[in-house]
């Protein structure tokens, strides 16, 4: 027979079905860098909606800004996959980042935690005829490692 207490604390629970006190919190900041790029990210800002920052150390004018509805948002069970269009040469290529965000609780007692996950840079080559206008290969991938933070903040 299992112990509802102990499923309970494990659930951020009191013995009995109280609501804790203890809960962790998930963090919405990351602060996040790998291999010349870094990317800050905040589920919520104080005009409402997500906000992202990508530097690319390697190319100044590639960094860019974006907010709000710039900003796609898909929710998976394990995992949330944030995505934005970096930029678009007409009738050449558009360049998308995804960031493969983890959940991420904060212990009672800290203020920030280490995080690793992945990007996706994805290169989408594109005609005035479309995609179909395209020889050969359309999409192509390159995956950077990211290191860095998560903390909870406040907005």
């Amino acid at each position: 027979m299992a112990n509802h207490d102990s499923t309970a604390a494990q659930q951020g629970e009191m013995p009995g079905g109280a609501a804790g006190i203890f809960q962790n919190r998930e963090a919405n900041h990351f602060v996040l860098r790998g291999e010349n790029k870094q990317i800050d990210f905040s589920t919520s800002s104080f005009a409402g909606g997500p906000i992202l920052s990508y530097t690319d150390e390697a190319n100044p004018s590639g960094s860019r800004s974006f907010s709000g509805e710039q900003i796609d948002i898909v929710e998976r069970p394990f995992v949330k996959l944030v995505t934005v269009m970096i930029y678009i040469i007409p009738d050449a290529q558009a360049l998308y980042l995804t960031l493969l965000l983890p959940k991420v609780n904060l212990p009672q007692h800290a203020s920030e935690v280490r995080v690793e996950t992945t990007a996706v840079v994805s290169t989408h080559r594109v005609t005035l005829m479309g995609p179909h206008g395209v020889d050969g290969q359309v999409d192509t991938y390159e995956t950077l490692t990211l290191k860095g933070t998560a903390d909870f903040v406040l907005s």
